[in-house]
C-alpha cells in the first residue's frame, strides 16, 4: 500500500514497502526448511519433496513478487523514482514538469485502484505504475492527489 512517509518543504517521499508480502514469504520458507529437515529426521520422502518444492515456489515469488518502491519530490521540480528489488535498484530520475499522477481504476469484483506515474516524454506519455498490485484502501488516491499538488506547485 503507497504511504506518504515524509512530507516537509525540503522534500516528499512516497514508498510502496510490501512487508507483509515478505514476512508471509519468509515464514512460508522457514515452514518448508522446517518440512525438509522432518522428513529427512522421518525418512520421509513425500515431505522433502514438497518441502522443496514449496521453497522453491517461495524463491521464484520473492524474486518476482517483492519490490519496494520509492519517489522522492523535491521542491525544484525534480523527482527520483528508486525501485528495489531481489534483482538489485534501479533509478530513474525526472526533469522539471515532465511528472504527474494518475489512478488507475478496476471494478471486477468491487472497487481497487492503483496509483499510476505519467511522465511526458518526446513519444508521448509514459505510464508507469507505482505498484505491482491494486488495493482497495484510500492511500492510492492520497498519494495521485500528492504528487499533482506537488506538480502544479513547482510547474
Amino acid at each position: 500500500m503507497p504511504k506518504i512517509t515524509v512530507d516537509t518543504p525540503d522534500r516528499i517521499v512516497i514508498e510502496d514497502r510490501p512487508w507483509f508480502l515478505g514476512l508471509a514469504l519468509i515464514g512460508f520458507g522457514l515452514l518448508s526448511v522446517y518440512m525438509v529437515f522432518q522428513g529427512v529426521a522421518e525418512r520421509d520422502l513425500f515431505l522433502i519433496v514438497a518441502g522443496s518444492a514449496f521453497a522453491t515456489g517461495i524463491w521464484f515469488a520473492l524474486k518476482l513478487g517483492v519490490r519496494r518502491t520509492r519517489l522522492t519530490l523535491m521542491p525544484d521540480g525534480q523527482a527520483v523514482l528508486t525501485i528495489r528489488d531481489a534483482k538489485g535498484q534501479s533509478e530513474r530520475r525526472f526533469g522539471p514538469g515532465t511528472l504527474r499522477a494518475g489512478l488507475a481504476t478496476q471494478t471486477d469484483e468491487g472497487e481497487t485502484y492503483r496509483a499510476i506515474l505519467l511522465v511526458d516524454t518526446p513519444d508521448g506519455i509514459e505510464r508507469l505504475p507505482f505498484t505491482r498490485y491494486l488495493g482497495s484502501s484510500a492511500s492510492h488516491g492520497d498519494v495521485v492527489d500528492r504528487i499533482n499538488s506537488w506538480a502544479s506547485a513547482v510547474g
